[in-house]
């Protein structure tokens, strides 16, 4: 008796550990920047390069890129913003719960909290809290029986079945996508002198499967400050978006696969470029993005779920298996209104630009769904009435609260991704701005399925005597808790039999079938080659 196996292709969450680091340093002002009179923005983004496994703790290397804009004076000394950058070296070893030195290491960084401070006007501290998610998963092929094959004749084999629905991972990659756009400035901007500050945000974020790859479409917002080509004209300033339509190369992927993006921005920049005409009034965008695709594919599968000879003692050989079944793959908006006051910022004349960044605070597990409340940071460019201090920026913590809804379970795995998609702020008076946008949760939900996967099988001959011994005919009074394969299995027959010498089971009734509280049976033992 042979046991026909086949196999299904799963990622297997090894460990995991999320930590939060504090980032403090120091920074002087280059030689070559004004003295710094009031920092305006700051702007930051966290990164990790490297992460290597030590046994049962994992070493990452990275990086924190800050730079802010800050008001100071020119040479003739006139009011001017000047951009100051810098990075901070992150090295930090985190304890997992496992042995990860063959695994693969994958992990997300989130920039919590950036804090920039002028402790004189040549020198500035910086203070970040960083969280680090490290996730070691590890591919595998569970194998499972799905059928017995030569079987002897005097065995008298019995096989349940049962089928089994999963989700299978048929694509795992982790790569970069590199954006790269041109745009211009439009009619009634001057050219180009130098940009002073650039910033550069995802506003939306799509992506489709299709026959080998992956299309992704993004909406681009982008902000420059710069200094014109005539510097008579003094500072200006241009906010637009664009559109990026590209594709990831992926073999093996369909349309037909459920798949989840999992992105994070590891670079970003603009530069100024001539037109066809020499002029400065090119932008070029570029941006990096860190992928993590992952396709699965639906699949129904038979596997045997159990095996018994009537006329044999049967040895299974059974190995416990964690299979993932799709619960939901969703992707929901939350609505964020709020009206805030702006008396403490002063006196804004106009708003120029502004963008929004989603921090997830916490996700509870309900009955209905995943509940997730978190905050919208919305950061502001503005123009002040002030003339020595014409720009201005501020920051809005706006909090959201959104159910995510889907049929949940004990034993769940979910994956999920955040982003603010086309935020926007009005003035509705002169002491009071509205702000409006939408929180992109996107969501894929498994449940772990444990079962028994039966693996070898071999059957041998039994207590003879004590086979023999045992009656040929049983009356049964069924207590409703056994099926007709339970029954079978307990007094020496099969699921055929009984349902051959009891007319009132149904033709159709399978091996899960339950005879009904205080109904009778007549079973009969199947015989043994001898006794035949």
């Amino acid at each position: 008796m042979i046991i026909n196996k086949g196999y299904i292709h799963d990622n297997e969450c090894k460990c995991k550990n999320t930590i939060q680091i504090t980032l403090d340093d120091d920074f002087n002002v280059p030689d070559n920047k004004a003295d710094i009179e009031h920092i305006i923005r700051q702007w930051g983004n966290a990164r990790i390069d490297e992460a290597k496994a030590l046994g049962e703790k994992a070493e990452v290397k990275g990086c924190l890129d800050f730079a802010i804009l800050y008001m100071g004076n020119d040479e003739d000394g006139g009011s001017m913003p000047f951009k100051m950058t810098g990075d901070i070296d992150i090295g930090e070893v985190i304890n997992l719960s496992c042995d990860v030195e063959n695994i693969p290491i994958y992990w997300e960084t989130h920039l919590e909290d950036l804090t920039v401070k002028a402790i004189n006007s040549r020198k500035i501290n910086v203070k970040a809290i960083i969280s680090i998610k490290i996730v070691c998963e590890d591919i595998e092929d569970y194998s499972f029986g799905y059928e017995v094959s030569e079987v002897q004749e005097n065995e008298c084999i019995q096989v349940k079945k049962q089928n089994l629905q999963y989700a299978e991972l048929m694509v795992n990659m982790r790569d970069n996508l590199r954006i790269r756009e041109t745009v211009s400035l439009p009619q009634g901007k001057p050219n180009i002198g130098s940009i002073m500050w650039e910033e550069l945000w995802i506003r939306s974020f799509d992506s489709k499967a299709v026959e080998d790859g992956m299309e992704i479409n993004i909406e681009l917002g982008y902000f420059i400050i710069y200094v014109p080509e005539n510097s008579d004209i003094g500072t200006a300033w241009y906010d637009s978006t664009a559109n990026f339509n590209g594709k990831l190369d992926i073999s093996g992927c369909n349309m037909d696969m459920i798949h989840f993006v999992n992105y994070s921005m590891t670079s970003c920049g603009i530069e100024a470029k001539p037109n066809y005409d020499g002029e400065l009034r090119d932008l070029n965008l570029e941006m990096v993005l860190e992928m993590n695709v992952k396709c699965y594919q639906e699949r129904t599968q038979q596997i045997i779920d159990d095996i018994y000879s009537p006329v044999k003692h049967i040895e299974i050989n059974s190995t416990p298996v964690s299979i993932k079944n799709l619960i939901a793959r969703n992707n929901s908006r939350c609505q964020i209104n709020e009206r805030v006051k702006t008396d403490k910022y002063g006196s804004i004349l106009q708003i120029i630009s502004c963008n929004g960044v989603a921090h997830i605070d916490d996700i509870q597990v309900e009955k209905d769904g995943l509940q997730v409340e978190g905050v919208v940071i919305v950061n502001t460019f503005y123009v002040s009435e002030s003339d020595s201090n014409p720009l201005g920026s501020f920051s809005i913590p706006i909090p959201f609260s959104h159910k995510v809804q889907l049929k949940t379970t004990e034993d769940m795995e979910y994956y999920m991704q955040s982003c603010v998609e086309h935020v926007g702020i009005v003035m509705t008076g002169s002491q009071e701005l509205e702000v409006k946008g939408n929180v992109v949760i996107d969501v894929i939900c498994f449940n772990v399925v444990h079962v028994n996967v039966v693996q070898e099988c071999e059957a041998n001959e039994g207590d003879e005597n004590m086979y023999l011994n045992l009656p040929t005919m049983v009356g049964y009074i069924s207590d409703g808790k056994n099926s007709l394969w339970d029954i079978a299995k307990k007094y020496n027959t099969t699921v055929d039999s009984i349902k051959k010498d009891n007319k009132g089971i149904p033709e159709l009734a399978d091996a899960d079938y339950k005879i009904k509280a205080g109904e009778k049976l007549l079973l009969m033992k199947e015989l043994s080659m001898k006794e035949a």
